[in-house]
């Protein structure tokens, strides 16, 4: 169906000075009709991403800018998010008319240039093995710390309790505190008058150990194929950011336990890991695209397939 339309070409932003126009709309339009997330499980199974403005942009190819104008929705200046209504037919193109027979005047054509290609990092290859015999690697705890660190108070890393993005109770690199731990953490917590702080000592020992606890282990419960060292690296952030179970609902458990001899389709890993770019909104009971989330999903491609590891400051 994209093939057909008028405007295609990679995402840019709503309000992207480059964006002359969306094509042309005098054709007959192509819709999309939204549904639930329940009714596209019933009909692509397998798939747990809902209608959100990102996906509908994703799969046809076109821009956050256009759709909103074809659609009559507000700018992303004026808007962030707009909410996508199930049921409702969605504006996702237009079918080109049939070309105009011209008469072609004789140029002379340019020299070809031949473009030089980017390079790509080369895959690293080494040595599998089983994930009961690997270990998570200095640079991946080094890696994870830099997203998990604790807040800055007074030029130091603190370590009191303290709450989080989605205001969950946390103390050191991304120790989540559970409503039954809350009283034993009070000493920690300024919110029930709590004044001490863990040491960095104490927050790195219990960091390895919630990797260890909770990453490391369902790793090497589910994954039974062996791994590259940065392979099964990159599983581990995966896990330890977005919890147990996501090896199984992100499609890697069962891809990756298909190729014993390492034989990755990279296309496909890739696939499985931004399926985790998005979150669920309980407010307004969508699934959405968090930046955040999905920078974090392509630095865990680039570790899985180049063993690259990107710090944060």
């Amino acid at each position: 169906m994209a093939d057909n339309f008028t405007w295609n070409q990679t995402l840019h932003g709503a309000d992207d000075p480059r964006l002359g126009h969306c094509g042309s709309t005098d054709g007959e339009p192509i819709s999309h009709k939204a549904r639930t997330t329940a009714q596209r499980q019933r009909e692509e199974p397998g798939v747990r991403v809902g209608d959100t403005e990102y996906s509908i942009c994703k799969r046809f190819n076109i821009t956050p800018g256009c759709f909103r104008m074809w659609n009559g929705l507000p700018k992303q200046s004026e808007q962030a998010t707009v909410t996508i209504s199930a049921g409702r037919d969605y504006i996702v193109g237009y079918k080109a008319k049939p070309p105009t027979t011209v008469t072609p005047i004789p140029v002379t054509p340019p020299k070809p240039v031949t473009p030089q290609p980017t390079p790509m990092p080369t895959p690293i290859t080494g040595t599998r093995r089983i994930p009961a015999d690997l270990s998570v690697s200095e640079p991946c705890l080094a890696y994870m710390r830099s997203w998990e660190r604790p807040p800055v108070v007074n030029g130091q890393i603190t370590g009191k309790v303290f709450r989080d993005t989605k205001g969950s109770l946390t103390v050191g690199f991304g120790h989540f505190i559970k409503e039954e731990e809350k009283q034993p953490w009070a000493a920690y917590d300024p919110e029930q008058g709590g004044r001490q702080e863990l040491t960095m000592a104490q927050m790195v020992d219990l960091f390895h150990a919630d990797v260890s606890r909770l990453s490391e282990a369902d790793i090497k419960r589910r994954i039974y194929v062996p791994l590259l060292q940065h392979e099964y690296d990159a599983l581990v952030d995966f896990v330890f950011h977005r919890g147990a179970g996501a090896l199984l609902q992100s499609g890697l458990q069962t891809y990756l336990n298909s190729k014993p001899n390492g034989n990755f389709d990279y296309g496909e890993i890739q696939d499985c890991f931004m399926l985790y770019a998005f979150w669920f909104n309980q407010a307004t009971g969508q699934w959405e695209h968090n930046a955040g989330f999905e920078k974090r999903r392509w630095e865990e491609i680039d570790m899985f397939r180049y063993g690259k590891y990107t710090l944060h400051s």
